[in-house]
């Protein structure tokens, strides 16, 4: 068997070995969501209490554990259920890379395996929470290792937007049907890259076909997912909360920043939001900023306005009653952060094939996307003495 292989190789085996321990760490060594979601399977099993709406990847755990109420075996299970969900991941983007530089590069399977593996663990650079010891939370990393649904959906995001471009540029019926395919698993697992999805596609459907035939039918997904996503609001905010467990949905500009960390100190607010942008889109930022003209390309343009649109709801809207400090409408942010730089790094390698100088010519830009990586591994070395995700 081949260290690399277009396939699989003894370099995913390695890969899929590492998941399984970080998993295992996460689940069993210290608190995290991952145990907290065993519980919401083991309450339905035991005592018949509901599951949330987006109820796909509880599903999928107890249906795997053979819907066992044991508390480790669910856990064994999720570790499983995670680590295989990451390196289907790992495998998506991998496909992506290869099909952009395949043209470019005499070992682009090799390359795209290391830069897939290499996105996995690329990491927000540490803000100014710092100095609170907090490398996590609130951060705009493209990868979170703590939060079983955002883990479990990040395929079916990446798929879908991948998918949404292939579809700006060539229109075809069956992958129409996909995209449905795609919006309904994404919402039943977590609905939140949707809410920036139903809002930022549209831009571009309508950018290409105006308000023409193949508009309004590029539109019925979106259609669709809108109407899944009212339902589900209804289940979690209408249909499923007591008198004391009360939630909705409010506006109040920087709520989470504010209430747990600036109290009314609006100067540290803006000094919290600069910092975080900054150290979660320090690779793209300089990307862009020094190669302007990939302003131009579409993938970049989607991924963009992603972003900002997540960044709108992260930071506008927040859960009313007992859920309002879970930071529920945030973790948009983490996927389309995540599918920033996946756009940036396919440039990247494109600008590299394409300059006389090849990699030379772009060593500040290398240099950041490196220091991303690294600081991931920072994370992990963080995580492992303070036992905490945060």
């Amino acid at each position: 068997m081949k260290l690399f292989s277009k396939t699989f190789g003894v370099f995913e085996i390695i890969e899929i070995s590492i998941l399984i321990l970080i998993y295992y760490y996460f689940t069993f060594m210290i608190k995290s969501d991952i145990p907290d979601h065993v519980m919401i399977i083991k309450n339905y099993a035991i005592y018949n209490i509901s599951t949330p709406a987006n109820f796909l990847y509880y599903f999928i755990v107890y249906l795997l554990s053979f819907f066992s109420s044991n508390t480790t075996i669910l856990c064994i299970i999720s570790v499983y259920v995670l680590a295989f969900s990451t390196f289907f991941k790992y495998v998506i983007v991998k496909k992506v890379i290869s099909s952009e530089i395949s043209n470019s590069y005499k070992c682009a399977n090799t390359l795209a395996s290391l830069i897939s593996f290499s996105l996995l663990f690329a990491f927000s650079l540490p803000s100014i929470l710092i100095f609170k010891g907090l490398l996590s939370t609130l951060s705009l990393s493209p990868n979170v290792w703590h939060n079983s649904t955002t883990i479990f959906v990040m395929p079916f995001v990446i798929l879908l937007f991948w998918t949404s471009l292939k579809q700006l540029k060539e229109f075809q019926v069956k992958r129409l049907f996909f995209i449905a395919v795609l919006i309904i698993t994404t919402v039943l697992i977590k609905p939140s890259f949707i809410f920036v999805f139903i809002v930022t596609y549209p831009v571009f459907l309508f950018k290409k076909y105006l308000f023409s035939k193949l508009f309004w039918i590029n539109l019925i997904p979106i259609i669709l997912a809108s109407l899944i996503v009212l339902i589900e609001y209804y289940f979690i905010y209408v249909e499923s909360s007591s008198v004391e467990d009360k939630s909705s949905i409010a506006i109040d500009l920087f709520y989470i920043i504010n209430t747990r960390y600036a109290h009314g100190n609006w100067m540290y607010i803006i000094a919290v939001f600069i910092s975080t942008i900054v150290s979660g889109y320090l690779f793209p930022i300089v990307l862009l900023f020094r190669n302007k003209q990939l302003f131009k390309e579409e993938m970049i343009q989607f991924a963009i306005l992603c972003s900002i649109i997540g960044l709108i709801i992260g930071y506008s809207l927040y859960e009313t009653g007992c859920r309002s400090l879970h930071c529920n409408l945030t973790w948009q942010n983490i996927m389309c952060s995540f599918l920033l730089f996946l756009v940036c790094i396919v440039q990247l390698l494109k600008l590299i094939a394409a300059n006389p100088l090849k990699w030379k010519a772009y060593r500040i830009e290398i240099s950041i996307f490196a220091l991303h990586f690294l600081s991931g591994i920072l994370y992990f070395f963080k995580v492992l003495v303070t036992a905490s995700y945060s």
